[in-house]
């Protein structure tokens, strides 16, 4: 999936860089430890999406609410 940013967004990225006295280097090992931090999170959220759905199915016939 291929994000697109438009020109305003990709000035203001540019001058965040020049104003910042981090390097390119640490800032692509920022970047990803977040997408790594990101992915973990989705993968909890859909966990937890589905616990919720099971639990909140109907109990079988036999059991009482």
């Amino acid at each position: 999936m291929t994000q697109k940013y438009d020109k305003e967004f990709k000035i203001n990225a540019v001058k965040m860089y020049l104003n910042n006295d981090k390097s390119i280097e640490k800032i692509e090992e920022e970047l990803r430890a977040l997408k790594r931090e990101l992915y973990l999170v989705r993968q909890e959220r859909d966990i937890l999406k589905k616990a919720v759905a099971i639990f909140s199915e109907p109990r079988g016939k036999g059991t009482s609410s």
